[in-house]
């Protein structure tokens, strides 16, 4: 079925405008949910394929082959997300494969787009759900494909839930009519129709060629959670064997007869001159095919990456900064923005001002993050083929939408011209999102027109030319009444705009002049009772590239809120366990949560730890789930410390697969971890110092402390599990350091000269 034509400019002008919004009502309500049933046609078959919808397709064997629009980079979306389907199926799980959906608006993500509202997900009211339901009807016009936000098993909770029981009740309605009996007297299980008394059994790969020539049902419902067989169990991953023998694909796996090579060289920041001085020894170097000129510098086409690569190297270049930014550069900035005037308030309760003013007991502190590198473990990589007419693209992304667009753009081709094949990804969060690669990799291959070219950046491209997670500082006050509970806080923050660092290079006159939710989420909206509370953002005007970054906001703001209450705790002379407890009274769901870890780690309120232990503890609700974790260390030294444990309990509303909520908390604490303890992105004449994992350090096997997870049952809807882990981590180090040695640390990282961290071995 043909593709509707589609202006690629004017679907990121929607995309700006969803994102910033969060308030661009469309409609009144959401469309029928089985409109985003889609189109069977649009789903490849072959081998006797066939397709109920556009989520699903059955062959002659029975075999269910589930289409995922979003991207699997190690969290397990394809497992998940296929769940979704098998469960109202009832498909057989170990006759369930999964494809990469193809590129087609009906597989946009809704939630992604509703959840620019910013507001915490409990938050109810007809405004809000009106606002919430128009920008469902926006964001499924825009058809955005994208994997993000943790929303992937929140978008795919309904639609492919009903794609899977629509399915279900087509294939029982055409058994019921062969056998001449109600669809009602049938049951169906691990991949089949049964008629119980009688004891007949029609696999679905006999049925399947009937139901596809069959209408609609009328009437389709999803199970009762009670009949749930998959959901809430742990099957095993359906990428699991292919990632074990070797045989998955991804971006730097692809190969192509006469595949050529190409390696990157850049220097500077966006808006910075480079120049080419020298190619002739470059040119000279055995198997080198072509010097492709780019933006930002050069790419060497070669007949290996190692070729290219030395070539690339004896390229002298000569760089001209527009900005000549560095460190200097980046505190002066943050002083004056911290100081500023004026400021877009966030969050205005009461008169918090006023009360910190009337001499109620009060405190101050000034926290401070640095930029941060992403480091995926698959350094940034694009195959291309490109020819007249058309364009095929090779590699993990996490937007494959803004990819056929952008590379449909920059050809002057129809969307149609572009062939995109996804790969899994080695590590995205929020780094492969982004365009750039597919940009390099698209003039490289524009330059050697009809051959395939796999354009590979070094891990020193990769560190040295990122979309970094912003800088930020915040100035916290707080008052506390008699009872030492906190009364008043006033938090300014200040640190570039993501949203719109990322909307300017998609299209720089779409770029929000507005400021956005993403700002202050994780300060904003906290479920603490305190009565007077205002949270203003000035934003850092700086030439650095930022983008999202594994919870984006949450990850910074998490930490200056949760760190600044256990001072406001010490100030007290509370136990920030109970002092919490006190101001969660009112918010069970987060107080069972915090309740959870505190217990499970066998802290007491008001009970005191050994000396030489710290333990700390702190709550970040995002992405609509909640989560408490408590760290303990042991100081072994006044200048060292070792991490014993991490509890970690969440409340992630339904869980689809249990195994993979648990890994994720793993992976989340791991990332947010190498963050608040080595990571730190320093520049230096428009320069980034940093090169490589010897001075970008991450965890190691050896230093990390064991990881607990407890899992807090829920019957809300899900939330997102790939980031939520990440927030509370940095603050309970910091308040367990303080536990051990009576000192504050508000600036990250934590690892230097004041500091080591020993293991075990």
């Amino acid at each position: 079925m043909p593709r509707a034509a589609y202006n690629p400019s004017r679907r990121r002008f929607l995309i700006a405008g969803a994102t910033i919004a969060g308030g661009l009502t469309v409609g009144l309500a959401l469309d029928s949910l089985t409109d985003r049933l889609g189109d069977p046609t649009l789903v490849p078959v072959r081998d006797g394929q066939l397709a109920l919808n556009a989520w699903l397709k059955i062959d002659r064997h029975g075999v269910v082959t589930v289409m995922v629009p979003r991207a699997e980079m190690g969290q397990g979306t394809h497992t998940a997300l296929s769940m979704l389907v098998a469960e109202e199926l009832d498909a057989d799980w170990s006759r369930v494969r999964v494809e990469n959906a193809p590129v087609e608006r009906v597989y946009g993500n809704v939630a992604i787009i509703q959840s620019s509202l910013g507001t915490p997900a409990e938050t109810d009211g007809l405004l809000l759900h009106l606002a919430r339901a128009g920008l469902g009807k926006f964001a499924a016009l825009v058809g955005v494909q994208v994997t993000g936000g943790s929303s992937s098993v929140r978008d795919a909770w309904t639609p492919m839930r009903i794609a899977g029981a629509t399915a279900r009740a087509m294939l029982v309605n055409v058994a019921a009519e062969r056998w001449n009996l109600l669809p009602t007297q049938l049951i169906t299980r691990n991949g089949g129709v049964e008629f119980p008394p009688e004891k007949r059994i029609a696999d679905f790969g006999t049925l399947v060629a009937a139901a596809a020539e069959a209408g609609l049902p009328t009437d389709v419902r999803l199970k009762a959670r009670a009949d749930w067989r998959l959901i809430g169990n742990s099957p095993p991953r359906v990428d699991a064997v292919a990632k074990g023998n070797g045989a998955a694909i991804f971006g730097l796996d692809v190969r192509a007869p006469e595949l050529l090579y190409a390696a990157v060289r850049q220097l500077g920041l966006p808006g910075d001159k480079v120049s080419v001085a020298d190619t002739r020894n470059a040119l000279s170097n055995p198997g080198v095919k072509k010097i492709v000129p780019i933006a930002s510098g050069v790419a060497v086409v070669a007949d290996s990456f190692w070729r290219a690569s030395k070539a690339a190297q004896s390229i002298q270049l000569k760089l001209q900064s527009a900005a000549n930014f560095d460190d200097v550069s980046l505190d002066a900035a943050i002083d004056t923005a911290l100081s500023a005037a004026e400021a877009t308030s966030y969050e205005a309760r009461g008169d918090a001002m006023t009360v910190l003013g009337d001499g109620t007991e009060t405190h101050a502190a000034l926290y401070r993050v640095p930029y941060l590198a992403h480091a995926c473990m698959e350094p940034m990589n694009c195959t291309v083929k490109v020819t007249a007419s058309a364009c095929e693209l090779w590699l993990g992304h996490q937007a494959p939408s803004l990819v056929t667009d952008a590379a449909a753009d920059q050809l002057g081709l129809s969307e149609d011209a572009i062939t995109l094949h996804q790969t899994f990804l080695g590590g995205g969060f929020g780094r492969r999102v982004e365009l750039d690669v597919v940009g390099i990799a698209i003039e490289v291959g524009r330059a050697m027109p009809g051959q395939t070219v796999q354009v590979i950046w070094s891990r020193e491209e990769d560190i040295q030319h990122d979309m970094y997670r912003p800088a930020a500082a915040a100035q916290m006050r707080g008052a506390i009444a008699a009872d030492g509970l906190p009364v008043a806080l006033y938090h300014r923050l200040t640190s570039s705009s993501v949203v719109r660092s990322f909307m300017s290079r998609l299209n720089a006159s779409l770029a929000p002049e507005t400021e956005e939710p993403a700002n202050a989420e994780g300060m904003s909206a906290r479920p603490y009772a305190i009565e007077h509370v205002s949270i203003e953002h000035v934003p850092l005007e700086l030439p650095v590239p930022v983008g999202f970054w594994r919870s984006i906001g949450f990850s910074q703001n998490g930490f200056f809120y949760e760190a600044f209450l256990d001072e406001l705790a010490g100030l007290a002379g509370r136990d920030p366990f109970a002092y919490r407890q006190d101001l969660l009274r009112s918010q069970p769901r987060h107080l069972r949560v915090l309740n959870t870890a505190a217990r499970a780690a066998g802290w007491e309120p008001n009970s005191s730890a050994p000396k030489g232990f710290g333990r700390g503890i702190a709550l970040v609700e995002s992405f609509g789930s909640i989560v408490a974790q408590v760290l303990e260390l042991e100081l072994v030294a006044p200048d060292a410390v070792k991490l014993l444990r991490v509890i970690c309990a969440i409340d992630c509303g339904t869980v689809v697969h249990p195994d993979q909520v648990r890994a994720q908390m793993e992976s989340s604490i791991t990332f947010g971890l190498s963050a608040a303890l080595f990571g730190k992105i320093n520049f230096q004449a428009g320069q980034v110092q940093q090169s490589n994992f010897h001075d970008y350090p991450v965890m190691r096997m050896q230093q990390m402390p064991q990881i607990d997870v407890l899992i807090v049952d829920s019957i809300a809807e899900p939330g997102g599990v790939g980031e939520p882990g990440t927030p509370p981590i940095a603050p309970a180090l910091v308040n367990a350091l303080y536990s051990a040695t009576g000192k504050r640390f508000r600036e990250l990282p934590l690892i230097g000269e004041h500091l080591r961290l020993v293991s075990d071995h």
